[in-house]
């Protein structure tokens, strides 16, 4: 009877054991299951991509208008003088609106922290005011304050990612088909971002030509809401982007703002595109002019770039 009782004791532990090992194997299995499951969307395709969808370049800047006075003038010498004075009574209040701004999502968002680029402004309106009282006369301006967040190293969005800035600073990205591509090789941009902003998507030829994607004749969209991937060429579009040999200079930017912009005059060409007439530096002039709202408020502006350059690869050589 004892020996029956042992024996019993022995078999219940080497099952218990086994039971063990048992269970920790299967739960290994969903552990392995579980990794498995959150990795696996990061490989699904370019269009599905969350981390890996990253710009070769960013710039952040606000959109500000403010006014500067100076003690009117007649002569010539005096009139400078003043327009002067003015100016940067003008600029100086323009500085003061973006660090207010900032601060105030400073305030919003404990993580969140920025650095002007240097106190430069660059004035893309101004205009002279009538006369005031007391003798002064204004200059009005709408000016661009570039800006770098302090979470991100200058000229680079790698980090960090899109779910981790939502809902604050509008961020947009700009990518295209994963791995290296070879000459005749169909090419689709891709963009998306953490806000609903209006945009406009350019192709910079090897040339410095300037090229309108988006919005086109045949697609006329230029709201664009959060989280949505968008992509170039796509249902509407009646043009290809194809690799060619001259595509290793090629840039693709995108231009972002959570308010309507202006018209600019461009010209109809193949596919229904449009192409402007002017050189580049022109073209970003205009598409950050008359943002400004009537309320005096400040705007953001986005751009980013994708450079075909750092992905270029020679065809293979046929025989």
């Amino acid at each position: 009877m004892l020996k029956l009782v042992t024996d019993l004791k022995r078999d219940y532990s080497q099952t218990e054991v086994f039971m063990k090992k048992k269970v920790m194997s299967g739960m290994q299995i969903f552990i392995l299951f579980l990794l498995f499951s959150i990795t696996l969307p990061l490989n699904a395709g370019a269009a599905d991509r969350t981390v890996i969808d990253i710009s070769d370049e960013v710039r952040r800047s606000l959109i500000v208008c403010a006014e500067g006075s100076a003690p009117s003038a007649t002569d010539k010498s005096s009139l400078e003088k003043w327009r002067t004075q003015a100016l940067k009574e003008a600029k100086t209040a323009v500085l003061a609106k973006a660090r207010t701004f900032l601060n105030e999502k400073k305030k919003q968002n404990r993580d969140f922290d920025y650095r002007l680029t240097g106190t430069a402004i660059r004035i893309l309106n101004k205009k002279e005011m009538a006369q005031w009282s007391k003798g002064n006369r204004g200059i009005w301006i709408e000016a661009e304050v570039p800006y770098t967040p302090k979470t991100f190293p200058a000229d680079d969005c790698s980090q960090p990612t899109l779910e981790r800035h939502s809902g604050e600073m509008l961020d947009v990205r700009l990518w295209t088909d994963p791995g290296l591509l070879r000459d005749g090789k169909a090419v689709t941009v891709y963009f998306r971002s953490n806000r609903d902003f209006y945009g406009r998507i350019i192709r910079i030829g090897s040339r410095g030509e300037v090229e309108q994607l988006l919005p086109n004749i045949y697609r006329q969209t230029s709201l664009f809401k959060a989280g949505v991937v968008y992509r170039i060429p796509d249902e509407g579009d009646r043009f290809k982007l194809n690799r060619t040999q001259s595509s290793g200079s090629e840039r693709w930017v995108i231009y972002a703002t959570p308010v309507s912009m202006g018209q600019i005059n461009m010209k109809i060409i193949a596919g229904g595109r449009y192409q402007y007439r002017g050189k580049l530096k022109s073209f970003e002039r205009s598409v950050r002019c008359g943002l400004c709202q009537p309320d005096g408020g400040v705007v953001e502006f986005y751009e980013a770039v994708w450079n075909m350059q750092a992905r270029e690869v020679d065809a293979p050589k046929t025989k």
